[in-house]
């Protein structure tokens, strides 16, 4: 595969690389950074990783100026796109089609040369955030030989015919599994030094399963159609957004849903109501980022407390032991 990535307006170039599609397990993992800021214009953070078969980018993005992020790919390949915040759109994409991003959505295609490219534009003075995950056909090949929970898969089938079509993206909901996984691939390489090709192989793969639920995934329950693919966007904004959730209010307006009604209609759907549905999903990411070097203080900025004491009080009620005491009790079970 060959990727290249650029943002004109600033004369940036986010990656331009060549990767080898084989699976290959002593592969090395290259992890590069890339701080920009333009005059108080612009500011960029690009994380990414990559070896042989797959590339993973994570992008945070704010300018006060209207930007525009070019990019095209060579080499068949599968491509999942994860947008977490911002405004945009994308023009000549996929299918030659132009389309727009919503918060808490998943896309992903089969795509080549032909149907991998396109301009972003970025709206403006609003904070974006977006997770792209690009696999050679080999290496997705490799990666879910075997898999009997693919045997049925229309998308799996796609690809195993040879031929990218370069159809228009399919679009779901993320959730927060698959940020957690995401999280993990991120950051646990530092513990799997001598394996971390065959980690965040493992990572992936999880990923993909649960895409895989996502596309088949059907919630049977009295709540209409309508309103129900309404409250899965709401949750999925909501997992998204775990550092500022808006409340029952805020996302009634938004969504253009009675408040009563919606705060009734997400327990019956959920089992939950949306205030502990956020701590529970707040707690889930806590634990797993604890296990991947995240200190207190940075669990409580990232997870949006005001104070530590507030986020250590509400870890204790949620797992009975603070977070200290939590990996102490941890690392005595597994020396």
């Amino acid at each position: 595969m060959h990727l290249y990535s650029r943002i004109p307006e600033l004369d940036s170039v986010a990656y331009d690389l060549d990767i080898p599609d084989e699976f290959c397990q002593n592969a090395e993992i290259q992890q590069e950074s890339l701080d920009f800021e333009r005059f108080n214009v612009a500011s960029i953070h690009i994380k990414k990783l990559y070896s042989s078969g797959f590339f993973l980018e994570e992008c945070k993005l704010k300018s006060a100026q209207t930007l525009s992020e070019e990019f095209s790919a060579t080499g068949d390949h599968i491509r999942f796109f994860f947008y977490l915040n911002g405004k945009t759109s994308v023009l000549n994409g996929a299918g030659m089609q132009n389309y727009s991003h919503q918060i808490g959505m998943l896309l992903h295609n089969y795509l080549n040369e032909q149907g991998a490219g396109g301009k972003m534009q970025i709206a403006p003075n609003k904070e974006l955030n977006y997770i792209i995950l690009k696999m050679s056909r080999p290496y997705y090949l490799t990666l879910t030989a075997g898999e009997t929970w693919l045997t049925n898969d229309k998308f799996r089938q796609y690809i195993l015919s040879g031929f990218p079509e370069n159809r228009p993206n399919e679009s779901f909901l993320l959730d927060l599994h698959m940020l957690k996984v995401i999280e993990e691939i991120f950051h646990g390489p530092e513990r799997f030094a001598k394996n971390t090709y065959l980690y965040i192989a493992i990572k992936l793969k999880e990923l993909l399963f649960l895409v895989h639920q996502c596309r088949n995934y059907a919630q049977l329950n009295q709540i209409e159609a309508p309103f129900r693919d309404t409250l899965l966007k709401i949750k999925s904004y909501l997992e998204v957004n775990l550092e500022r959730p808006p409340n029952a209010h805020e996302l009634a307006l938004q969504f253009r849903y009675n408040e009563k009604n919606l705060k009734r209609d997400f327990k019956t759907l959920f089992g939950t109501s949306i205030y502990a549905y956020i701590v529970k999903c707040r707690m889930e990411l806590a634990r797993s980022l604890l296990g991947n070097n995240y200190n207190v203080n940075e669990l409580s900025t990232r997870l949006g407390y005001r104070s530590v004491s507030h986020f250590i009080k509400v870890f204790k009620q949620h797992f009975g032991y603070t977070p200290h005491e939590l990996l102490k009790r941890e690392s005595c079970n597994h020396p």
